[in-house]
């Protein structure tokens, strides 16, 4: 499992919370390659992003899905 933001001081956390099996990674969405997750899980995400960036992040989403992978969002 990956879990990535392009916050710092939030991987730093993350890092922290010694959770097993997990690689913490800064980077943005658009750098994980096409095809390469089977999920991806949006959480206390989305309401941040502009709106005229908000195609284009869910646009990387589902091109980081492999085909029949799952996309969750809170919202």
């Amino acid at each position: 499992m990956i879990g990535i933001d392009i916050a710092h001081d939030k991987i730093h956390r993350a890092r922290q919370s010694e959770v097993e099996n997990v690689t913490f990674k800064i980077e943005p969405l658009e750098q994980i390659p096409s095809d390469s997750v089977d999920s991806i899980s949006v959480v206390d995400v989305l309401y941040l992003i502009p709106l005229e960036k908000k195609q284009r992040f869910l646009q990387s989403c589902a091109s980081a899905l492999r085909p029949g992978g799952y996309f969750k969002s809170n919202g």
